[in-house]
C-alpha cells in the first residue's frame, strides 16, 4: 500500500520506488539471485537527464541512469538501457504480448510524467528530433568523465570514513574537492541525492572562509564542522 506508505513522507515516487526495491530484494534473497534485471530504456534515460538539468544538476547528475550499479550484495543491471520505448513496444506487439501500464503516468502529476508528455515532444518536434538520443549520449560521455574524476578523488589523499584533512582538500582542483565532498557525504548517508550544488558550496565556503569550530547543516540530518586539521562529517 504505496499510499499508506507515503503518508509520512512527501515524496510518493520516492516511496513507490523504495518499495519496489525492497521486494525485489527480497525476492532476489529468497531465490538466492545476485543479479536483478530492470526495465529502464532509453526513453527513461533522457528524461531523467532533462528532469536533473531542470532541477539543477552537476556532473554526477547528467550521468543518468546507470546500466550497471552495486546495491548492497546485489547488482542491478539494465539491459534496454540503449532501446528505445517504441522498439520494445513493436517488439511486444510482434510477439503478441501484452505489457502491463501504470495508468498514472498519463497523468502530468509529476515532473517526470511533464516531462515525458509535454516536454520532450515539443523538443523532438521543434528543436531536435534525435533529442532523446542526444540526452542518452550526455549521460554516457559524463558518467564515464564522472567515473574518472572519482578514481581520482579516492586516490588524491586518505581519507577516513567521516574526515577529510584540510591540508589534502584545499590542495584539489575544484573539480576534485567537490566530488570528495560528496563522497565523504555519501559514505555517512548511502546516497547523496538530496545533495544540491548550494550544499556544496556553503561546504566550500565553510572551508575557505568560516573559523574553525563552524558548522554546516545539511538534508538528512548530516553535519560538516572545520576542526584545526579536518573537516569532520557526521550524523545529527
Amino acid at each position: 500500500d504505496v499510499a499508506k506508505l507515503a503518508q509520512k513522507k512527501s515524496s510518493l515516487e520516492e516511496v513507490a520506488r523504495e518499495a519496489r526495491l525492497k521486494f525485489l530484494f527480497a525476492a532476489a534473497e529468497k531465490y538466492k539471485i545476485r543479479k536483478i534485471a530492470l526495465g529502464h530504456n532509453l526513453d527513461d534515460q533522457a528524461e531523467t537527464v532533462l528532469m536533473r538539468v531542470l532541477r539543477g544538476t552537476g556532473l554526477q547528475g547528467l550521468s543518468g541512469i546507470q546500466p550497471k550499479r552495486a546495491f548492497g550484495k546485489f547488482i542491478l543491471v539494465r539491459p534496454l538501457l540503449e532501446i528505445r520505448r517504441s522498439q520494445i513496444r513493436s517488439f511486444l506487439r510482434r510477439k503478441k504480448i501484452t505489457p502491463c501500464y501504470d495508468r498514472s503516468n498519463a497523468q502530468d502529476l509529476y515532473l517526470r510524467n511533464r516531462v515525458r508528455n509535454r516536454l520532450l515532444p515539443l523538443l523532438e518536434r521543434e528543436y531536435n528530433k534525435n533529442i532523446k538520443e542526444v540526452l542518452s549520449n550526455l549521460a554516457e560521455s559524463a558518467a564515464a568523465d564522472y567515473d574518472y574524476l572519482i578514481k581520482k578523488a579516492q586516490d588524491s589523499f586518505s581519507r577516513s570514513k567521516g574526515k577529510i584533512s584540510l591540508k589534502a582538500i584545499l590542495k584539489q582542483h575544484p573539480a576534485l574537492r567537490r566530488i570528495s565532498l560528496r563522497l565523504a557525504i555519501g559514505s555517512l548517508q548511502g546516497n547523496t541525492r538530496r545533495i544540491s550544488f548550494r550544499h556544496i558550496k556553503e561546504i566550500e565556503d565553510l572551508l575557505f572562509s568560516r573559523p574553525v569550530g563552524s558548522i554546516v547543516h545539511l538534508p538528512q540530518g548530516i553535519s560538516v564542522t572545520k576542526k584545526a586539521n579536518f573537516l569532520a562529517f557526521s550524523l545529527e
